[in-house]
């Protein structure tokens, strides 16, 4: 159930530049492996200044999860910004 509404949420939140809840969110996520696979879907499905700051705003768990099942391309763009 956390998996459907938690992509909705965070882009709920990023639309409305709700920074600070975007961060208290993360402690709500569930197991990097469990999530990491929604997570790495919707930043490709975002715009690249929402896709830096989500993935900035993930826990360094998630965060190495979904960098790692990011394409190359995708990945390094994280990196750059």
């Amino acid at each position: 159930m956390i998996q459907t509404i938690l992509p909705d949420r965070i882009r709920e939140l990023l639309e409305q530049h709700e920074w600070r809840q975007l961060a208290r969110l993360r402690y709500e996520w569930p197991d990097p492996e469990i999530v990491a696979p929604e997570i790495a879907d919707l930043l490709l499905e975002l715009e690249k200044p929402d896709r830096v700051l989500l993935f900035r705003a993930l826990p360094r768990d998630l965060a190495v999860e979904v960098f790692s099942i990011l394409d190359p391309d995708t990945a390094d763009g994280l990196l750059l910004e």
